[in-house]
């Protein structure tokens, strides 16, 4: 017969001529827990045996020994306590990290658009603009092969994001009566190149001091020479608001030709009056 760990706790009370009353006074549990015990309905927690195997010389092993019931147990106890550090884990660094991701997301979103990503291309040439001091790269330009496959979505996609990231990420131009600025093409290799043909040059404006935000939509009359495209702001484009001030939101498209292929470029500005 294998001894199971109530067994040896009965042979031990037993052999030591005390009843389960004497047994549990001398442990601090009640004669219940001991019956309990000796009939295997459950077991002594670690406390307890290391009482009954110091106060008896009988060592945890030689307790504990064959008793695969109280073994399973204990392993099923284990893999409760490791699923449940599992989770608390899991529900402790879940939320760190969403907390964590959720700041990085809004420090980004709130940078600026970097010099390295304010002119792209998705083709082999790129268009860029130049205004009155101010360097090339901090306007945001799109370029794009009008055969590219979802040639409209992409046009849409672009023409939002020239706009940039922030207030102040695109470049300001003052209108007065020589306010003009200046779209430039290159190839990849940063080497300026020519348009044989300007099919055409518009804008969207929105009037940013307005609540509806409608989109007014203009032909823009340009100059073209040696690859520069010149386009002079008029000042009756951009009426004032009701407080005499301007303050307008320009989106540049230009579809032009060159090398028998057909690209449009898109850019933006701030257009205001001081």
């Amino acid at each position: 017969m294998i001894m199971t760990l109530g067994n040896k706790i009965q042979e031990i009370r037993k052999n030591n001529n005390l009843t389960q009353e004497e047994f549990a006074q001398k442990f601090y549990v009640t004669r219940q827990t001991v019956s309990n015990w000796e009939n295997n309905k459950n077991y002594p927690d670690m406390s307890s045996l290391k009482m009954i195997s110091d106060t008896y010389g009988i060592s945890f092993d030689e307790l504990l020994k064959k008793d695969e019931q109280y073994i399973q147990s204990v392993d099923s106890i284990k893999k409760k306590m490791s699923s449940l550090k599992k989770a608390l884990i899991i529900l402790t660094v879940l939320p760190l990290i969403l907390i964590i991701s959720f700041l990085f997301v809004l420090h980004n979103a709130f940078q600026p658009t970097p010099d390295g990503k304010r002119i792209n291309s998705d083709t082999d040439i790129k268009m860029l603009m130049n205004l009155p001091n101010a360097t090339p790269s901090r306007a945001i330009t799109y370029t794009i092969a009008n055969t590219e496959k979802d040639f409209s979505k992409k046009i849409e996609k672009y023409k939002r994001e020239v706009l940039g990231r922030v207030e102040g990420d695109i470049p300001h131009i003052i209108l007065n009566d020589s306010a003009y600025l200046t779209l430039h093409f290159q190839d990849l290799q940063y080497i300026d190149i020519s348009p044989n043909e300007i099919r055409s040059v518009s804008c969207e404006l929105v009037d940013v001091t307005s609540i509806d935000q409608n989109v007014v939509t203009h032909s823009l009359e340009h100059s073209y020479e040696a690859g520069n495209i010149s386009i002079k702001l008029k000042p009756e484009m951009f009426p004032a608001n009701d407080s005499g001030e301007v303050w307008y939101k320009m989106v540049i498209t230009t579809e032009y030709g060159y090398k028998g292929k057909v690209y449009t470029g898109i850019t933006a500005v701030i257009v205001l009056d001081k």
